[in-house]
């Protein structure tokens, strides 16, 4: 997950972070600030940190009537150092409170959060809510989100962060790409397309998505060989012609330690990474979660661990929806011109 609230000063964005911790009794790294006080008067802010350090704070501001003067340095050097060790804690959630408008001038320190954030599994923190152009590429990455209390109650927020959690560390995701492609006259899933491959565009979407795991099935070396390039698991169907529940056997074998698994077709080239968002935020215990266009039950499917057993004993051509069309179902409304999927070669005159 890689989260960040913003929203009026005195909203909670802090507390609601810090109750979303403690709830979860999740380890933590990175930093907070926090005002210092001299004789009940506020005289600036320090970043404490949230590693071990020799000293786990350091004043990086000295507040003024109207404004707050940011001491030269700080950031790039104690910031910089919070930041190293905390890269040094893949396995700990990420804190960054806040990430404001006085370190606008320490370029390391801005580099080195660009990278904590970009490498870090979990990330949650307090953005403040001030034009700053050395922000905005907070704003625009398609891999974070902003959750404005603004908007949303502090509740609504506190639920956002804990489902944002549960779905990254136990959300997985087979693509299916072991099809024959008959009717296509050759495989489908290599044609370029839009800048690339096919298969390719949805490795790039679910690549986006917060996922504690990501396998590709398939019978062709071909893709074998673009997953590895990518650094991404693969299944070797190696007997395609036990059709589609084959697949999504071998796929929910290899992720049968998350607690909800996200099945994705590899030739829906419309597809959005919004919706496969929209079906993520739905997840739960007990449905199975649908992308559905009128009225007609599609993929992309969600299952719950629930399922697992059902999934593994399908057989021949029968797919997931199978076993969805058994259960309570939670279905996303899309259009239905965005859950196409491309059989022949005409086809393509669809998408291009």
């Amino acid at each position: 997950m890689k989260v960040f609230l913003t929203g009026q000063k005195q909203i909670g964005k802090s507390t609601c972070i810090r109750t979303f911790l403690e709830r979860n009794k999740i380890p933590v790294c990175g930093f907070q600030t926090l005002p210092v006080y001299e004789n009940g008067r506020r005289t600036g802010f320090c970043m404490q940190a949230l590693v071990d350090m020799a000293g786990n704070d350091r004043v990086f501001s000295v507040q003024h009537d109207t404004y707050n003067e940011v001491i030269p340095g700080v950031f790039d050097d104690f910031g910089c150092e919070v930041l190293q060790k905390s890269m040094e804690l893949p396995g700990h959630m990420l804190v960054l409170d806040e990430i404001g408008v006085l370190e606008k001038d320490e370029t390391a320190y801005l580099a080195m959060l660009k990278e904590a954030v970009h490498t870090h599994r979990n990330v949650v923190g307090v953005l403040k809510k001030k034009e700053a152009a050395h922000n905005d590429w907070l704003l625009h990455d398609p891999q974070i989100r902003i959750i404005d209390l603004d908007e949303v109650s502090f509740v609504e927020a506190l639920g956002l962060l804990e489902r944002s959690w549960y779905h990254t560390n136990h959300t997985g995701c087979v693509i299916l790409a072991a099809g024959n492609s008959a009717r296509f006259g050759g495989n489908k899933l290599l044609h370029e397309f839009s800048g690339g491959k096919i298969i390719e565009l949805i490795m790039d979407k679910v690549g986006r998505l917060p996922l504690s795991g990501v396998v590709v099935v398939t019978q062709y070396g071909e893709i074998c060989r673009l997953c590895e390039e990518r650094g991404m698991a693969y299944v070797r169907n190696e007997m395609p012609d036990k059709g589609l529940s084959y697949s999504i056997r071998l796929g929910t074998e290899a992720l049968w330690d998350c607690g909800n698994i996200l099945f994705v077709l590899a030739d829906q080239p419309d597809l959005k990474t919004e919706t496969l968002h929209r079906i993520l935020e739905a997840a739960d215990d007990t449905h199975v979660v649908c992308a559905c266009a009128g009225g007609v039950v599609q993929n992309p499917m969600l299952f719950p661990a629930a399922f697992f057993d059902e999934l593994t004993e399908l057989r021949g051509d029968k797919g997931a929806k199978s076993v969805a069309l058994k259960h309570e179902m939670k279905m996303i409304s899309v259009e239905e011109s965005e859950l196409r999927d491309l059989d022949r070669p005409e086809d393509l005159d669809k998408f291009e």
